[in-house]
């Protein structure tokens, strides 16, 4: 192969992807020997590398050119800020134009604000010295200081108002910022100090917080009580300090006793020191497993919203001394919920807390007919109940009315309009009572008072004792004549072989008794006593089949 073609193939070899450094160490390996001992192929390779090096460095060159314009450019623009830059008073404190313009306009919109307040109360109290001139008028503005008697009206100047404004806070530069007087560079101490007093007034104090802890339940509630008591304090704006002295407020019974004890003279010195020496006291060695236990074994009720749910797991999780990371918190929270929240949760792709608290939101929302009240829910199977208790209430009551009516049509009238015109019934009862006792009275009256006689009560129970004893033998009578129906036997002719259907004697050639019970008689009967040798016979569901005589039932 000729050199020129060499030449030409290196040439067509693509070197773009070299970085410099290893250019230079390529060419750095190939000058170690000697120019007259290198092959052609080394030379037209050394060239080429050459070359490809001053091509990159013309690259770099290039693109350190820009950079340093871009750099040079924001470099321009920087001092060009800086010189439109004020400095005031001896240098140290430096403020933007824009921010002193700005609040020099906030400045006069407050004073414009604070004059037109000023003159709507003089027109009320003009109004109001109008209306009472006995009255002695009042200031609603003068609150530290009272009107003298000897002064006047007692119109509010405005420089009485806005010193009360200060003193409350509201105004914390004075009129002078406004004509650009060295006022600007002075902070307002006095403002931020009676703000402060301000605050520290309304506080609430600690011995009317409803929190305190009495080292009864081995440590149990005592995480969850620190945790209440400085989210109070962080509330209420109270020191550690402040909060260390008015400790013995928040302690009862056990808890109380020993921080007597250990603080009696002041030894802890902090809140810190407090806390530690609380949780070495009370807290005992296995809280986390107890929580952790609490947080595996809280599942969500079937009727249970996920928000009491999360807020009870939170509660768990906040009393744990070394808290779990965000992960662990998901994956218990995901296993104790419901099962049909999990799938839906599955199906949903919810990978953390947020997201789930978001979606079982929705969820219970669309699943709300899972928490109404028991009367609003509406079960197929409760209306199919009543509607059996329904029917067999109807069915008893027919069965009832019917054996009342042969009862009475037996015995005599005896329960006839038994349901109607009651308060005429009661008025009679009524009247029969007073005649029966007027008619007692007459005779107890008329009549000697008879002597008690031993005789008659025996007597008496004589006739009780056999009126049971024949109503016993009248049972055991009935029990006697009953003669169970045998299986395989026809109930027309009573001969075995073949059914009622199949019977080649007509109706009626058999007793009485088959001829009225018919294909619908059901074996097992009941028989009951009508009269005195006739019996009345009914099927178990309560359906009656006629009065038969002893004769019929024997047959």
């Amino acid at each position: 192969m000729d050199l020129n073609q060499l030449i030409a193939l290196y040439h067509g070899m693509d070197t773009a992807h070299l970085p410099i450094d290893e250019l230079d160490h390529e060419l750095r390996t190939r000058s170690m020997s000697d120019a007259a001992s290198r092959s052609q192929k080394e030379q037209a390779l050394r060239v080429r590398l050459k070359e490809e090096k001053i091509v990159r460095a013309a690259e770099l060159a290039l693109v350190n050119e820009n950079l340093t314009k871009l750099l040079r450019e924001e470099v321009v623009s920087e001092e060009g800020q800086i010189e439109n830059e004020k400095g005031t008073g001896d240098g140290n404190k430096v403020q933007h134009n824009a921010t002193k313009e700005r609040l020099l306009a906030a400045n006069k919109e407050l004073i414009t604000v604070v004059h037109q307040l000023m003159n709507q109360i003089q027109m009320l109290e003009a109004t109001q010295k109008e209306k009472d001139k006995p009255c002695k008028t009042t200031n609603s503005t003068q609150i530290a200081e009272r009107v003298p008697k000897n002064s006047g009206d007692g119109k509010p100047k405005p420089n009485d108002f806005f010193d009360w404004l200060k003193q409350k806070g509201s105004v914390e530069t004075s009129l002078n910022e406004s004509e650009g007087t060295e006022s600007n560079d002075k902070p307002n101490v006095n403002g931020a100090s009676t703000h402060r007093e301000l605050t520290v007034n309304k506080r609430l104090p600690v011995h009317k917080w409803a929190i305190h802890y009495d080292g009864m339940d081995n440590g149990r509630k005592l995480n969850e009580f620190l945790k209440e008591v400085e989210f109070n304090a962080r509330s209420e704006h109270f020191s550690e300090d402040e909060l260390f002295l008015s400790a013995h407020h928040l302690f009862t019974h056990k808890a109380r006793a020993w921080f007597m004890e250990v603080n009696g003279n002041n030894e802890l010195g902090s809140w810190r020191r407090l806390v530690e020496e609380l949780k070495a006291e009370f807290l005992p060695v296995d809280m986390d497993y107890v929580y952790e236990r609490q947080a595996s074994n809280r599942k969500q009720g079937a009727r249970e919203k996920f928000q009491d749910f999360y807020l009870d797991m939170v509660r768990i999780f906040r009393n744990m001394s070394s808290p779990w990371d965000d992960k662990r918190k998901f994956e218990v929270l995901f296993r104790n919920t419901r099962e049909e929240c999990q799938i839906a949760m599955l199906a949903a792709n919810i990978s953390d807390i947020p997201k789930m608290k978001e979606f079982c939101k929705k969820f219970d929302a669309i699943n709300g007919n899972m928490f109404r009240q028991k009367k609003e829910r509406f079960s197929s199977n409760l209306v199919r109940i009543d509607e059996i208790k329904e029917q067999h209430q109807h069915f008893h009551n027919n069965n009832r009315q019917f054996f009342q009516q042969k009862q009475n049509n037996s015995g005599g009238i005896r329960h006839q309009n038994r349901n109607q015109d009651k308060p005429k019934q009661e008025t009679e009862k009524r009247e029969q009572n007073e005649s029966s006792q007027e008619s007692r009275e007459h005779q107890n009256r008329e009549e000697p008072r008879r002597e008690y006689r031993p005789e008659q009560e025996t007597k008496q129970t004589q006739r009780s004792s056999v009126s049971v004893l024949s109503g016993i033998k009248a049972l055991q009578r009935i029990v006697n004549a009953y003669i169970p129906v045998k299986r395989g036997v026809c109930y027309n002719c009573h001969e075995p072989g073949h059914g009622f259907a199949d019977c080649p004697m007509e109706l009626g050639n058999g007793n009485d008794y088959n001829a009225k019970l018919g294909p619908q008689y059901v074996p097992c009967v009941i028989v009951a006593k009508k009269g005195t040798s006739s019996y009345e016979v009914a099927d178990m569901n309560g359906k009656s089949l006629g009065v038969f005589s002893a004769g019929d039932l024997k047959a």
